[in-house]
């Protein structure tokens, strides 16, 4: 008896799925959108609640505050969605956007979050 049936007797030989190319690709780039979305609506949304407690400290009108407050939000992320612009990856861009855009959706219509009031309560003034 060799060596080599000896090693293949006992061992079971697990089907391995081939996928093509392109769909490891897209699965990456997709993987890579998604981590990219998650800090960029983390870190765009800490900083902007930041700033709401800044405003609030100016005692600045409501309105005002969720202007500033969807202004730093929206331009945090989009200093965050360069990253794939610049380097042509599309797909991460728009499975970054996507997911960005969903979980904003969800905390404020599922959750009704309010940036002023849920964090911080009603203002003082």
């Amino acid at each position: 008896m060799s060596f080599k049936t000896w090693k293949r007797r006992g061992r079971r030989v697990t089907p391995r799925v081939k996928l093509p190319y392109k769909a490891k690709f897209i699965l990456l780039e997709v993987l890579y959108g998604v981590i990219l979305g998650f800090m960029s609506f983390l870190t765009a949304f800490l900083i902007a609640e930041f700033s709401v407690w800044v405003f609030l400290q100016w005692m600045l009108a409501r309105e005002r505050i969720l202007l500033f407050y969807y202004m730093f939000f929206a331009l945090i992320n989009g200093l965050f969605f360069f990253i794939p612009i610049y380097n042509k990856r599309p797909i991460q861009l728009i499975a970054a956007t996507i997911l960005v855009v969903c979980v904003y959706l969800l905390l404020v219509k599922h959750f009704a979050f309010d940036p002023i009031v849920t964090v911080f309560g009603p203002p003082n003034y």
